[in-house]
């Protein structure tokens, strides 16, 4: 039986809010059918893999995905843009560190730039199971649960996953009372995965069908696990250990200019009981040659739990431009969906000349279909260019 829960939890906007942003009939979206749901938008269902679907032969669940990440690696790579569309966790990412002219032995603070600008914090992302096989309550379209959580835990950090993996269900709002947090999702979400095996319905009208339990972590930042800084062995290391691991300390991040990638850091030692930073002394007096970072770095979600509204809008055109096309029955194609996936460098039929579009808008780095367009003049945008 194939584990699909796999292919999520790898972008950054939630595969439903795709969903949403083409208005797609989300039971129809998630291979269901609901008693009492009127089916809106378009009249197929959506399958995991495209070969699942009917007659239609359209993206699957997987192709979307896949469209998705494509869309944000595009967006993160973006000439004179270097950041994601919404903040994304980079584990010890190495650089190589610049010695500096003026370089002195526990000077000030150095310098060490990230791949991806919009630096949001600094710090490994840890998770903690808060508790396994927490309850779903069904009621209507909403399902909730509740689970205990510690003084100091935020919303943000309250995250659900299918049983026995950390693969995030989302999206998910979450409310705190005291110590206990109340998680409320959709229905159409809490498919039952093994079911997916086949294109046939799933009724979501009976709770057999669906997830009976989740569990819950913590997903947090650990402002102690920052920064490791790293002194290449010379010879004379290598004579007296007998290892070329070199020498290796921990050091604490602090602000320069993190919308361009920019982190300032010291070496020193993190104290559990005060949460603070204390300095200490190089290993040797050299000044140290590699730093692996762990930080979050995007664009803020503006209030958003997962990415602003604006980028989600980006997002979902791009997403839309790179999914094939239907194999065939087009007339079936969702409107919306398909709106964004039109070509314009193919001419109007009927038309001698092609589309009336500026070449020099056909001519961009993610494609020729209007969704592809459109996100390239957003983006232009946002840049200043």
């Amino acid at each position: 039986m194939a584990n699909y829960t796999q292919d999520f939890g790898q972008t950054l906007l939630p595969l439903d809010n795709f969903r949403r942003f083409m208005s797609l009939d989300p039971y129809l979206f998630w291979q269901m059918e609901y008693t009492g749901h009127q089916e809106e938008g378009h009249l197929y269902r959506i399958c995991h893999n495209r070969w699942q679907n009917d007659a239609q032969r359209g993206p699957g669940r997987y192709d979307i995905i896949d469209a998705l990440i494509q869309a944000e690696e595009a967006i993160s790579e973006f000439d004179e843009w270097f950041a994601w569309p919404a903040p994304k966790y980079i584990e010890e990412e190495e650089s190589r560190l610049i010695k500096p002219n003026d370089f002195t032995y526990m000077g000030v603070p150095y310098t060490l730039m990230t791949n991806y600008w919009k630096i949001q914090s600094v710090g490994a992302q840890t998770w903690d199971l808060i508790e396994a096989d927490v309850a779903l309550a069904y009621d209507g379209d909403d399902v909730t649960c509740d689970v205990t959580i510690d003084a100091g835990t935020t919303e943000d950090e309250v995250v659900i996953c299918y049983p026995d993996t950390t693969v995030p269900i989302r999206p998910i709002s979450v409310s705190i009372s005291g110590t206990t947090a109340t998680i409320t999702l959709k229905r159409w979400l809490c498919g039952d995965p093994d079911l997916w095996d086949v294109g046939d319905a799933i009724d979501a009208t009976d709770v057999g069908n669906l997830l009976s339990e989740v569990d819950v972590y913590r997903v947090w930042i650990d402002p102690s696990d920052q920064i490791t800084i790293i002194w290449e062995p010379t010879r004379a290391d290598c004579n007296t250990t007998g290892i070329c691991g070199g020498n290796a300390m921990a050091a604490c991040a602090s602000t320069k200019d993190k919308d361009i990638g920019v982190v300032g850091w010291q070496v020193g030692e993190y104290d559990d009981d005060t949460e603070k930073w204390a300095a200490t002394d190089w290993p040797v007096s050299r000044f140290p040659d590699l730093a692996k970072t762990n930080y979050t770095a995007g664009m803020p979600t503006s209030g958003d739990r997962y990415m602003s509204r604006k980028m989600q809008a980006i997002v979902c055109k791009l997403a839309a431009g790179n999914l094939a096309d239907y194999v065939y029955d087009a007339a079936s194609r969702p409107e919306i969906l398909y709106y964004w996936m039109e070509d314009f460098s193919e001419p109007i039929s009927g038309e001698l000349a092609q589309r009336r579009i500026s070449p020099g808008h056909l001519d961009n780095p993610f494609g020729t279909k209007r969704g592809q367009v459109d996100a390239w003049k957003a983006m232009k945008s946002l840049v200043g260019m």
